[in-house]
């Protein structure tokens, strides 16, 4: 809790951060905790990469919303990293139970390749 406050009422992303990887190093099954890092590094940093990674891994953690492997994919898509995207989707895929979910996903992959060419 500390960690979200610090980043939007006090404007410390930095502090936030720190906190939060405390958190992560004693609560490690927090999907939480992992979600709201990397909300801060998109918000705060625009850092897309390394907060699909977050939330990625938030979207593995036990209670996590169903809905996190497909937002960690479009925060993906908003890097100029084509083959961080590429093998991104395939470990999405991998690891996405949901059968709907992985259509989703597959539909996506199809649509990068007609882009990418």
């Amino acid at each position: 809790m500390g960690g979200i406050i610090l980043f939007l009422e006090a404007q410390a992303p930095k502090q936030a951060l720190a906190i939060i990887d405390k958190g992560i190093l004693q609560i490690k099954n927090s999907w939480e905790l992992f979600f709201l890092k990397g909300y801060i590094l998109w918000k705060a940093y625009n850092n897309y990469e390394e907060a699909s990674k977050q939330i990625l891994s938030s979207s593995l953690k036990k209670g996590a919303p169903s809905y996190l492997p497909l937002l960690a994919a479009s925060f993906s898509l908003k890097t100029s990293n084509k083959m961080f995207i590429e093998g991104f989707y395939k470990i999405i895929l991998n690891t996405v139970k949901d059968p709907a979910q992985k259509q989703l996903i597959l539909k996506k992959m199809e649509r990068l390749k007609e882009r990418d060419g």
